[in-house]
This record gives C-alpha cells, structure tokens and sequence, in this order.
C-alpha cells in the first residue's frame, strides 16, 4: 500500500493490526515506512508491505475472500495545533510510484497466487473535530459553566431513559449525563445530579460539574477521563474551539 497525505498531519510510526485478519493468521511480515518530510520534495508519505506466509514453515496461509470489507490494521496521524483547521478535511491518496523513505518506488498492489494484481482503490479524507469537552451531569449541554448543572438536567436524564416518542429527550453528549461516571447512563444518574445540587451529595467525578463544592470555585470542561463506550458528539464541535 503507497499513499500521500496532507502537510497538516504527520504519520505516527506505527501500524496497529490488534484484533484484525492479520493477527488472526499471524502475518510474519509487517512493514511499514514513514515520510513526514516536506523538504524532499516528494510530500508526505506512508508505504505498508504485508506478507503473510514469510517463514518457514510455510503452510500456505492466505487473506481469505469476504464480500464486506476487514480491517487489516491502523495508522494513527497527529494534528498541529491550529483550531483554524476544525472542521476541514484533509487528503489520503493512494499514489503509485512513491518512495517512503526509501529509493524503490511502490505500487499498490495484491499479491495473489504469485502475481501481481491491480486492486480497487479508493481514497479518502479526514475530517478534523474538536476534542469532546464537556461538564460531568450537563446532560442537556447548557455549558454555563459553573452553573452548568441545574435541575433540567436530572429531568433531562428521566427524558432520556422513560418518556415516549416526541418526549423522549435525545442527548448531544451522553458522556455528560453519566452524572457518577459509571459508564452508562440510568436512573442513577439523576438520582446523583439531584442529590448534588440538593443534599450534598457527591460531586460529579472529573471533567466535573462547573462547580466544585469544596474550594468554592468554578472548573473547566474537559475530557473523559474514562474509558467508556459514551460519546459527546457535541463537546466535538468546531464551535466550542473558543470556549474550549
């Protein structure tokens, strides 16, 4: 595999393959190249070789057929630090002919029965977010700072989980209305904003409500801390870079 990618991105120099058809079959050999040079005059670049059966014994393991498309592993590109490029998308072009870091040109091909074959490509873009920044228990996403969690919220959970149809509440960002950061959003979760505001209760873990109770001051947004499969589709806006 040889593509180009865009200046504003710079290739890390791994290739992650965990949980993909190459684990499975155990391919013994992975290599990958790495050009974020600007100044060769050839741009960015990324080359990936795979062989599967490389060693001996060889016992004819191949990449299956499938007629959905499997991963075969991951490469992780960092940003620069421009809010000015939030929102944008950036090129990745399978290019022939490139080099790497190296001085034979690749082509994209597969290997298959010992020939070369020519496969279909097709190249994409990524689209660049902001990071997901939100307050712990805003789970209507009013982003008042230190006021951001109020009683709305708790009603909004409740919405959330039990009112029907047009009333049901659809959150933004259901990392905030995991008020006590379990890693799901339920009956608790109101139970722990309501308790907070009103009976002194725990305080909604990091990023925090907006208020903490014991210094007496405001906190900021921030990111999950934990690993969870909650998202916040709107702490990722390009318009929160500002207040972010």
């Amino acid at each position: 595999m040889a593509v180009t990618f865009d200046s504003v991105l710079t290739a890390q120099e791994n290739f992650a393959s965990s949980g993909t058809i190459l684990e499975a079959l155990g391919a013994e050999f992975v290599n990958m190249q790495v050009d974020n040079n600007d100044d060769d005059g050839a741009g960015r670049e990324l080359i990936i070789g795979v062989l599967i059966d490389a060693l001996p014994p060889f016992d004819g393991n191949t990449i299956p057929p499938l007629s959905t498309p499997q991963a075969m592993g991951y490469v992780t590109f960092d940003i620069v630090d421009d809010s000015a490029l939030c929102g944008t998308t950036v090129d990745i072009t399978f290019t022939d002919g490139i080099n790497g870091v190296g001085r034979v040109p690749i082509k994209n091909l597969v290997s298959a029965e010992n020939q070369s074959r020519s496969p279909s490509l097709r190249s994409c873009t990524i689209s660049i977010f902001g990071d997901e920044f939100f307050f712990r228990g805003d789970c209507n996403f009013s982003l008042m700072g230190t006021m951001a969690v109020d009683i709305a919220d708790a009603a909004a959970v409740i919405a959330y989980l039990f009112l029907p149809g047009a009333w049901q509440f659809q959150p933004g960002c259901l990392d905030a209305c995991d008020a006590n950061d379990d890693g799901r959003v339920d009956l608790a979760d109101s139970v722990t904003i309501l308790q907070y505001l009103f009976q002194d209760g725990m305080q909604p873990p990091a990023p925090g409500p907006g208020w903490d109770k014991d210094t007496q001051t405001g906190t900021p947004a921030g990111r999950d801390p934990t690993d969870d499969k909650l998202d916040c589709v709107l702490g990722a806006s390009c318009d929160l870079v500002d207040w972010q």
